[in-house]
């Protein structure tokens, strides 16, 4: 779910009132559903690059992990350059074992009726 800030951004993006850009994608252990006014991941375990790529209506996510410890990955986010998070998404639950690798895809839509 994109939140109150990521709607934000992708409207300033638009008007080209906005600079900042997509950095990161953090993996959490939370499967608390998101809402529009979540600021962080609620217990993150890491944070990685992302790689972004776009066309005129879809953007494109990707962020690979390598855990040092075995963890149940229950929840993704994506953030700005800031530091800002502009979305939050619950995953059902994906153990991942100690050096094993995870990769994380998101995909969104945007149109003029929202985003998808």
């Amino acid at each position: 779910m994109l939140t109150s800030a990521g709607r934000a951004w992708l409207v300033g993006r638009a008007t080209g009132e906005d600079t900042r850009s997509i950095a990161q994608v953090g993996i959490g252990s939370d499967g608390t559903e998101p809402t529009e006014s979540d600021t962080a991941l609620v217990s993150e375990i890491a944070r990685t690059a992302a790689t972004v790529s776009s066309s005129s209506d879809v953007v494109d996510i990707t962020a690979s992990f390598n855990l040092a410890q075995e963890y149940t990955v229950r929840e993704v986010g994506v953030f700005l350059d800031d530091g800002t998070l502009i979305g939050r998404w619950v995953l059902a639950d994906t153990l991942v074992g100690a050096g094993e690798p995870l990769d994380v895809t998101i995909e969104f839509k945007v149109s003029d009726g929202g985003v998808y």
